[in-house]
């Protein structure tokens, strides 16, 4: 009975953390500040250092970023000489305090532009910008770096023993937590959406809980592929043909499971985030939902027939109640990222500059704070509307955390085992708190500062009012920045990335269709591996991210320009649509060869052949800049006249006996086709297809519009 509540309690907390990767970085950052602080305090070292010493070995846990532990003992290695580089500097030009802070810009433009050496640059430019800053926080001398020296070489060694001894996450072990934590996800999805099918309702928590349980999905799926991507041979030794089925499957179910449950909220008339207007009926809404119903069950029974060993089958996790209509489904820029860090290591350095300048009118001595603040907002984001959600979380969690700190540093006062006690919970609670939710990241950061000037008796009301002040300071620097210097719209992102996509998805289709038709000719067959394990898949998830993150801000629910926000989330859904298609394209490829058929897939080939004239088609268009965002379309389609049933085409469809891998094939050929059609008719307003294809290859001006 203990043992089944431990396992209910695993499955209920599993997806909100998946691998307990942020429960394993709080307990790393917690032991680890408790053993530096032992160590150096035990040494009898003096306050400075010690506060060195604990400040650097939260920043080890703060500033690594890979899944893998070799890689991490990587960054960890590397992370050691640039913080001992940036202290030496800063501690070297503490006499001369204008060449520090023009030595401190110098140094957050090369953090900012080595972003681009992802991720291992963000890494150490945050080793970097941390340590130096730190320089001025403790207000180091040159007189102490060798006692500071020695306590970051604590610091690390204390970090690598956390990481590598004490809370040591095997690779299998991790995969293994992702992979539960995935399937505990879908289940949730899968029940939400058939309470919809068989009740006509959404679980607890209404359309806002089904979409929380589809972000918990997409979070466990990117960071299963993330981590089969990171790792190689080494860490997957023989089983690469397993590596490619097992992100081959995530991705798939993923994507069923999100149009089963955008459907699902469609039928309720939910007007969450997932959902759009649309003219289909309710009989046809069940059985498009019913079908991708249908894809996920045999996804399942495929994971289970043996392409990952070691992966647990949905089926038989997952209580889906039994009906008959459910028992017969139908089966069915490198250079782009270099300019974006070359612009943005501008814009941070001079909101830095700008930030400088106030924050010494503001206190001479605390300066730094509101530059901190202006180096924040800027990380993880490419746009202004980004900057401004950032900028407005770290207000937030500044001011709540400044009252929460106090309230803490008053029942501590005078008592530091309790001040220290509630720095480690902070501390904690700075690593477990999503990335999402960054005003509670701010809000344990602020408790942490709060304790940390509670021991070190600088704690006064004033100077959290002074925080407070700092941080809105640098917040305005950086939205000005953002908006004055280099701006970026997430329009013209929007659309840049969109760019960048189209052309990835077409490079990814061109290959495959080249692949079949060699196969098709018969003497020079092409061999499996060249269909399935190919790199410009894994691109177009890339660029299917970088797209979805660019359009963060358009499809916020605060934007107020609702038809912008449905055309983004329209555009998200038919991007991911043709994302999922091609990537079934190849998998059914590589099946049908196996198989002996490439000769049925004559038709497949057909129908991606206009796909990629409809993909050149819109990249003609986006080039010429009437794309969806910056320029928008003369008549915005409606969704539903080309809604999921064009994007996913129902018609004729088999029985599963009959679903060879030819005719699979030619069913996402087909979908991909219907996909990019509507991505240009109803999203770009673009039309007839036929005839824009062929104005386009005639050298036309314009092509035809709706």
């Amino acid at each position: 009975m203990p043992a089944a509540r431990t396992a209910l309690l695993g499955d209920r907390f599993a997806p909100a953390d998946p691998g307990l990767l942020r429960l394993t970085a709080g307990l790393r950052a917690v032991l680890g500040l408790a053993l530096t602080l032992a160590v150096l305090a035990g040494s009898g070292q003096p306050p400075q250092v010690v506060l060195v010493g604990g400040f650097t070995v939260v920043v080890t846990s703060l500033g690594i970023s890979d899944l893998l532990p070799r890689n991490q003992f990587r960054t960890l290695a590397a992370g050691l000489p640039v913080t001992l580089g940036a202290v030496t500097a800063g501690a070297l030009l503490a006499p001369f305090p204008v060449a520090a802070r023009v030595a401190f810009l110098l140094l957050i433009f090369t953090a900012v532009y080595v972003r681009r050496f992802e991720p291992r640059g963000q890494d150490l430019g945050i080793f970097a910008f941390m340590a130096f800053f730190l320089t001025q926080f403790a207000r180091i001398r040159p007189s102490q770096l060798p006692e500071l020296a020695g306590a970051l070489g604590i610091a690390f060694a204390a970090a690598a023993v956390t990481r590598f001894c004490l809370v040591r996450t095997p690779t299998s072990a991790t995969l293994g937590r992702l992979r539960a934590a995935y399937d505990t996800s879908l289940r949730d999805v899968l029940r939400a959406s058939m309470g919809v099918l068989t009740e006509g309702r959404t679980t607890r928590g209404g359309p806002r809980g089904l979409e929380r349980r589809l972000g918990q999905l997409r979070t466990s799926a990117l960071l299963i592929q993330d981590f089969l991507r990171e790792g190689d041979a080494k860490d997957f030794p023989g089983a690469a043909p397993a590596v490619v089925a097992e992100i081959e499957w995530v991705a798939a179910t993923e994507a069923h499971a999100r149009r089963l449950a955008a459907g699902a909220l469609r039928l309720t008339g939910a007007t969450g985030l997932l959902a759009y207007a649309t003219n289909e009926s309710s009989g046809s809404a069940k059985a498009n939902l019913l079908h991708h119903l249908g894809n996920l069950l045999r996804a399942a029974e495929e994971r289970s027939h043996g392409l990952s060993s070691q992966a647990r089958t949905v089926t038989s996790r997952i209580d889906i109640p039994h009906t008959p209509t459910a028992c017969d489904l139908p089966a069915t820029e490198t250079g782009g990222l270099r300019r974006h860090t070359t612009r943005q290591a501008v814009q941070v350095t001079t909101a830095a500059a700008f930030a400088t300048l106030g924050g010494q009118l503001l206190s001479p001595e605390l300066w730094y704070w509101a530059v901190a603040t202006t180096w924040v907002v800027f990380v993880n984001t490419e746009n202004t509307g980004d900057i401004l959600l950032q900028s407005g979380r770290r207000l937030i969690g500044t001011v709540a955390g400044v009252l929460f700190g106090y309230g803490l540093a008053l029942l501590a006062a005078g008592h530091p085992p309790w001040a220290l006690a509630a720095l480690l919970i902070c501390v904690f609670g700075m690593f477990y708190t999503p990335s999402d939710r960054y005003w509670a990241v701010t809000f344990f950061i602020t408790g942490s500062l709060s304790m940390v000037l509670e021991l070190l008796h600088r704690l006064s009301s004033e100077l959290l009012v002074l925080r407070i002040q700092e941080t809105a300071l640098g917040v305005v620097c950086g939205v000005l920045a953002a908006v004055l210097v280099m701006p970026t719209t997430a329009r013209r992102i929007g659309d840049d990335r969109l760019r960048d996509f189209l052309h990835v998805l077409n490079h990814a289709v061109r290959r495959t269709v080249d692949g079949l038709d060699g196969a098709a000719a018969g003497p020079r067959p092409v061999p499996t591996p060249v269909l399935i394990e190919r790199p410009e898949l894994g691109d177009v998830d890339r660029a299917l991210i970088a797209f979805r993150n660019a359009t963060r801000p358009l499809t916020h629910p605060l934007n107020p320009r609702r038809t912008e926000r449905a055309r983004a989330l329209r555009v998200l859904e038919l991007l991911e649509a043709g994302a999922f298609h091609a990537r079934r394209i190849t998998t059914h490829a590589a099946q049908a060869h196996r198989a002996g058929e490439p000769a049925a897939s004559t038709g497949a080939v057909a129908a991606a052949r206009r796909a990629i004239d409809t993909l050149d088609l819109l990249a003609h268009e986006l080039g010429r800049g009437h794309g969806p965002f910056t320029k928008a379309p003369g008549r915005y389609a409606d969704a539903g006249a080309t809604g999921l049933k064009s994007a996913y085409p129902e018609s004729e469809i088999p029985s599963p006996a009959g679903l060879t891998p030819s005719r699979r094939l030619l069913l996402h050929a087909e979908g991909l086709d219907a996909a990019v059609k509507a991505l240009a008719s109803s999203t770009l307003a673009i039309g007839p297809i036929s005839r824009s294809v062929a104005s386009t290859r005639k050298g036309a001006t314009r092509p035809a519009r709706l």
